[in-house]
């Protein structure tokens, strides 16, 4: 029975979210348990202390298998690094003769992109077909059994620095457990927040933003493959550290003070409002008003770095679906209405609607992207499975190339 449940990790800079889920005849994810932990060793998505972070995943671990009932070892994790890259390439493959595509075919055109069009400081992480143009101008996606005398392939592909990937697989190790993919948080969220259709899949664009506790990130979504990304240095923890230099208490009172009574609103009667905070021995009063100005300052700050982004990304597009929110920080009362107002698009909030639990599904931004790397992995028909042992060292992807090549011949 525990096999057929999948472990999914999402590390990031303030917590840990542990998730074991598995899917059900209906589509839906059935999710036995979830555990979160504060996240040590690490700072704006990069590890800095992988002793302590190991430990941090080792504890969010452990708590889920005893949740569990079994012990959870393999897991599926996200990637939050501000050196993520995704850049769209194109590559060609011709035969002398009319051929049956294999996979191996594929899996050359694919090698032959990551070889030729990265540095050779990066490695990819996860691949993301577009489209594959055959030689009668027919699109495909599955093109695996056609007779073609050549193909195009349109892919993105999203790299990082080979430091920082060997830094985040020695991490894993270093907790006992053992890797069985990195997924962007940006495809993982992608998978569980944005719902399969016809409405969704028919040229639909989609933008992602999650905010997070330091880092706010923008992903710029075609057909629900990620095509382009850009991480801000702002996130929720910008407005903690206003509200705590402004009104002169600590950086703990403050969080509490933004999650208890934020708002990124103000109303005259919540204006009259009072609340009483104990600054050391003695008692404070904060006006509810002054609170709320702070926080709204802040939130037009983040929301109009934000707005620059997206022009920079050159999302002005007449097919573009709408705006996804999600993260953290984003659960803040208003800051939604503020968005839609601020980026002049339609916005919304993120929802897991394949998820069966209603408790999870009403906490979404903190779970997006632990249960999106579950609903990644149970993906059945990812014609993109088979390059999870080449992606991650150049001498595996040119053993690969070498077996192709000897089945196809001999």
């Amino acid at each position: 029975m525990r096999k057929k449940y999948i472990c999914g990790l999402d590390i990031g800079s303030f917590k840990i979210c542990a998730t074991c889920g598995r899917s059900l005849p209906s589509g839906k994810i059935d999710i036995l348990a979830s555990q979160i932990v504060p996240a040590e060793g690490l700072k704006a998505g990069r590890i800095i202390n992988a002793k302590r972070a190991s430990l941090s995943l080792r504890e969010a671990v452990e708590k889920l298998s005893k949740t569990c009932g079994f012990r959870v070892r393999r897991v599926y994790a996200n990637m939050n690094s501000p050196d993520l890259r995704a850049k769209a390439f194109s590559g060609e493959l011709f035969f002398k003769k009319k051929t049956r595509i294999k996979k191996i075919h594929i899996a050359r055109l694919v090698n032959s992109c990551i070889s030729s069009q990265l540095p050779l400081n990066r490695k990819v992480i996860h691949t993301g077909v577009r489209n594959f143009i055959l030689d009668n101008g027919v699109n495909s996606l599955y093109p695996e059994g056609r007779k073609v005398q050549g193909m195009k392939l349109d892919i993105v592909l999203i790299n990082a620095l080979i430091p920082t990937i060997r830094n985040f697989v020695r991490c894993i190790h270093g907790a006992g457990l053992i890797l069985e993919d990195i997924v962007p948080s940006a495809c993982a969220q992608a998978e569980g927040l944005i719902r399969e259709g016809q409405e969704e899949t028919s040229g639909k664009n989609n933008i992602l933003i999650d905010v997070g506790r330091e880092l706010t990130r923008i992903s710029f979504l075609k057909d629900r493959l990620l095509y382009n990304m850009i991480s801000l240095p702002l996130g929720a923890q910008s407005i903690t550290e206003a509200i705590a230099l402004k009104l002169k208490v600590p950086i703990g009172c403050a969080e509490e003070l933004k999650i208890k009574y934020g708002r990124a609103y103000s109303e005259n009667d919540f204006f009259t409002q009072r609340i009483m905070v104990k600054d050391g021995l003695t008692n404070k009063t904060i006006k509810m008003g002054q609170l709320s100005e702070i926080i709204i300052v802040k939130t037009d700050e983040l929301l109009d770095q934000v707005n620059k982004t997206l022009v920079k990304l050159d999302c002005e597009d007449t097919r573009l679906s709408e705006v996804i929110i999600t993260g953290g920080g984003s659960i803040l009362e208003g800051f939604l209405e503020r968005a839609e107002r601020l980026l002049n698009r339609p916005v919304k909030m993120g929802f897991l609607s394949k998820v069966s639990d209603s408790r999870i599904q009403g906490m979404s931004g903190f779970y997006a992207t632990s249960i999106g790397l579950v609903q990644s992995s149970l993906r059945k028909k990812d014609n993109l499975n088979f390059f999870t042992k080449t992606k991650f060292g150049s001498f595996m992807r040119l053993l690969n190339q070498a077996e192709g090549l000897y089945k196809e011949y001999f």
